[in-house]
């Protein structure tokens, strides 16, 4: 490995006594609470409390309406912020019409109705007028004053290419809806805390900054990143390189963690409000599975002290958080300042050799497929819990070879650890993997719908009952009946 920046990861013990607590502590439930009960909601807050957390993300289009009363008045009555993480024309133009979307360079729309991934188009006056009259009504009926809310774009890639805008990047994209964002939230009188978020795409900071001076905070999301090592070391390109160099030549033919590491610098240097940084932990749960990176990730709370970050905010939610819980603990300690050393597990340091993974499917789980993990018996080793090994053994063959038998016995475990496992993303995603011509010949209307839907929570929106549709959706799937075809 080879350091940049002047940073290099430590060896053995990672950790120490920095000084003092991050301004920002907190974790993001990404769009998970759709997949929550209320039982698992409140323990999730109560964890909270118990990682001296001040900040709470939630995704108010994906799950919080259920949940926000008891959210809402957790958050008040224990001090933290609360953020509305807003997919931008999701929340302000949920209705809006094919005829002012994004569109593809053929002239076609890249959706049909209003998704997580939906744009609308930077350069069509209606779409902007539709825009400032949707950011107008959420402000007067769906914000209190007080409240904090982080714009973002839509989620994805998928740029609009019309004539107006196909010489435009997706930070020029953006930029006139967030000014015209901006600008009702300073008219609207109520007050409120304006985050931004920095993302695929957008990961540097614009030319013109002048609408940050009303900006409160930026959150800088470090998703693409290579998972086994601290930012600012050098490693193998990828796939994930390919991806980020789509939208910025500056990614190009650069290891993303040394390239990540230098927009969030620029964007130190050049905005003067509180910048904090978002790290995907659990990363949709990864499967219910591990993620064997708390050195990295505490090396790099190292570096965002010494660039005077404010703070991180961590993925996690209650589903699926038995495989993290103790790496959430170092890692809160390490948000407070009193984290008494960390010494890298086996796995970890299997893992920090591990290049970078050619299929981004297996990026979340590479260390399955290291020659080290391949043993039954030794992955028993590294994962502790039986039931564990027998999931990561069974996605592994599944990944390896999607087909519908592997996909019904995948379904029956995890059935059979609902309240254990983020199980219906274990469902839905590897569904979605599974070849055409693999696929139930005669599907139900849930299951047309499943394969035609990219995210699962534009899936589960749609449904009146949630965690009834979930568990219909994953039942369907595992009977015996579709592999007699």
């Amino acid at each position: 490995m080879i350091a940049t920046s002047g940073i290099a990861p430590s060896p053995g013990l990672i950790g120490g006594r920095p000084p003092g607590p991050f301004r920002i502590r907190g974790i993001n439930v990404c769009e998970s609470l759709s997949r929550h009960r209320p039982g698992q909601v409140q323990r999730l807050l109560d964890r909270l409390v118990q990682w001296r957390m001040n900040t709470l993300v939630v995704h108010p289009q994906y799950g919080y309406r259920e949940h926000s009363p008891v959210i809402r008045e957790f958050c008040r009555d224990n001090g933290i912020d609360l953020v509305q993480y807003l997919y931008s024309f999701l929340a302000f133009t949920p209705n809006a019409a094919p005829g002012v979307f994004a569109v593809a360079r053929g002239g076609h729309p890249h959706f049909q109705s209003v998704q997580c991934e939906t744009r609308l188009c930077a350069t069509n006056p209606d779409a902007r007028r539709e825009f400032r009259e949707g950011v107008r009504r959420y402000l007067n009926e769906g914000v209190e004053p007080g409240d904090h809310l982080l714009l973002a774009t839509a989620d994805g890639l998928l740029l609009c290419e019309c004539e107006g805008c196909r010489t435009l990047d997706a930070v020029g994209q953006w930029q006139p809806f967030l000014e015209i964002a901006v600008e009702e939230i300073l008219r609207c009188g109520k007050p409120v805390t304006t985050h931004f978020l920095a993302y695929i795409g957008r990961f540097r900071p614009p030319d013109d900054m002048g609408i940050f001076q009303h900006i409160d905070a930026v959150m800088f999301d470090t998703h693409l990143r290579h998972r086994w090592l601290p930012l600012g070391v050098r490693h193998k390109l990828g796939p994930v390189e390919r991806v980020a160099d789509r939208h910025d030549p500056e990614a190009r033919n650069k290891p993303v963690n040394i390239y990540l590491l230098e927009k969030l610098t620029e964007w130190r240097n050049r905005y003067q409000g509180r910048l904090y940084v978002f790290e995907n932990l659990m990363i949709q749960s990864c499967f219910s599975l591990p993620q064997p990176n708390t050195a990295a990730l505490l090396q790099d709370q190292q570096t965002f002290r010494d660039l005077r970050i404010d703070g991180v905010v961590y993925e996690a939610f209650e589903p699926g958080i038995g495989a993290f819980e103790e790496q959430l603990e170092h890692l809160s300690r390490g948000l407070m300042g009193d984290h008494e050393g960390y010494r890298p597990s086996e796995l970890e340091t299997i893992c920090s050799s591990l290049e970078g993974p050619e299929n981004v499917r297996k990026r979340v789980l590479e260390y399955l497929f290291a020659p080290e993990c391949q043993p039954r018996e030794r992955l028993a080793l590294f994962l502790g819990r039986n039931e564990s090994v027998e999931l990561a053994v069974q996605i592994r063959d599944y990944l390896t070879a999607p087909d519908l038998p592997k996909l019904r016995q995948l379904v029956g475990l995890a059935l059979a650890h609902r309240d254990e496992w983020d199980w219906f993303y274990i469902v839905y995603r590897l569904a979605t993997y599974l070849p055409a011509e693999q696929r139930p010949p005669n599907p139900t209307p849930a299951q047309a719908r499943l394969f035609a839907t990219p995210k699962p929570w534009d899936f589960l929106e749609a449904g009146n009952d949630p965690q009834e549709a979930m568990l219909a959706l994953a039942q369907s799937l595992a009977q015996e009946d579709h592999l007699n075809r």
